[in-house]
């Protein structure tokens, strides 16, 4: 059962970040489920940052980052970096964020769903041990709160930001003068709104996939606890299968949300955790000491956040195999169940899908673990072997 600490990483995060702009999907704390919302006239700043904004600072630095390819321009290294990591987190913040506003009611649906099961099955929380998942949630709520604080006065004042140097290298504005200051200074602080956006984002889908998945797993739990029952009568057996088959139909609801936000944030962890072990292990000596602070810390984050979400998905599937496993087995002496049998055999184990646009590219299971870690491995090592010393 998800614990109170767990709970407090949602309330942390309603009240870290309530002075934020109307997202399409939030948690409420006075009634504790998640609410959704699809008015346009409640969301004109959330469109405004997620689709204006954020594709035009994305615009800028692919600007850069390509004019530096084919050698119209000469960026130092660092901005290169740093830029890529801008339109990287950039371009998958708008489409995670576009996939949950378009499926924003279904996911609300099944997450609510699961949250209501939560409470009719009251568990006593086990005493004494440490709470790991609630320590990571609520100190992910903590550090993404004011990580955009920290980041955008170094970005500032090191002039890594990206309108400056669109400013500097494509538009070729001297920045001497006071009126060319004056001109871009609006557009600098606009940058720092998809970074806001960017910082929340992020924990709420910590919080919310690890807390959804939990409950997923409680549910499974409670039905493995039981499963002697199925072989006793009818009734009993019927309502195993018929709570299973409510798992099931959750799953189903949210089921392309959900494979769309597994896909984008395998996709994002790899990425990220590639570029920011080249800057912390490579990059020491090149990127100024104040901004360089802010890549190791990271570094070690994501592949905690991996190692913590991504058991979770494969805990799903294995714990259902099991659980279909262990129904099989007591069905297989009762004779007059064999209409639940059947049934039984039929059921295909829940599981958390990876895709996007509809294709599944594959569900998450125990060796998906190891291939991801895999792939990691091999392309910061290949990253790490390259020559850094063009450009510097």
């Amino acid at each position: 059962m998800a614990s109170p600490l767990e709970w407090n990483s949602l309330e942390n995060f309603s009240t870290g970040f309530h002075y934020y702009w109307t997202c399409p999907l939030h948690w409420n704390k006075a009634k504790r489920e998640f609410v959704s919302t699809k008015s346009t006239t409640l969301l004109i700043p959330w469109i405004i940052v997620v689709f204006i904004i954020t594709p035009l600072i994305t615009s800028y630095c692919t600007a850069v980052i390509l004019l530096t390819i084919y050698g119209k321009v000469l960026a130092p290294l660092t901005n290169l970096i740093v830029f890529s990591i801008l339109t990287i987190l950039n371009f998958l913040m708008a489409a995670i964020e576009f996939s949950m506003y378009v499926h924003v009611e279904s996911l609300t649906i099944a997450s609510n769903y699961l949250v209501e099961t939560s409470k009719r099955e009251s568990k006593s929380v086990p005493q004494g041990k440490v709470d790991k998942l609630g320590l990571f949630l609520n100190a992910s709520v903590a550090l993404f709160s004011i990580y955009p604080y920290c980041m955008t006065p170094f970005g500032f004042y090191f002039r890594l930001d990206p309108v400056f140097h669109f400013a500097k290298y494509v538009l070729h504005l001297e920045m001497n003068t006071l009126r060319d200051h004056l001109f871009l200074f609006p557009l600098r602080i606009c940058q720092f709104l998809p970074l806001l956006q960017i910082c929340r984002l992020f924990p709420f889908l910590n919080c919310l996939v690890c807390l959804t998945t939990k409950l997923l797993l409680d549910a499974i739990h409670t039905l493995d606890t039981w499963a002697f029952l199925i072989r006793f009568s009818r009734p009993r057996a019927d309502l195993q299968v018929r709570r299973y088959l409510e798992l099931a139909v959750t799953v189903q609801v949210a089921y392309a949300i959900l494979a769309t936000i597994v896909a984008l944030l395998m996709g994002l962890g790899l990425i990220l955790c590639i570029l920011f072990n080249f800057v912390s292990i490579k990059l020491y000596n090149v990127v100024p000491m104040p901004l360089y602070l802010c890549f190791p810390p990271v570094a070690v984050v994501i592949p905690l956040i991996i190692d913590t979400l991504l058991p979770f998905g494969i805990s799903v599937n294995d714990k259902a195999d099991k659980l279909k496993i262990k129904w099989g087995r007591k069905l297989v002496s009762s004779s007059d169940l064999k209409y639940i049998r059947r049934r039984v055999l039929a059921i295909n184990p829940l599981h958390i899908p990876c895709g996007i646009l509809g294709f599944k590219f594959f569900k998450l299971t125990k060796s998906i673990k190891v291939w991801f870690y895999d792939q990691i491995l091999n392309y910061t090592i290949t990253a790490l072997l390259s020559n850094t010393n063009v450009g510097i």
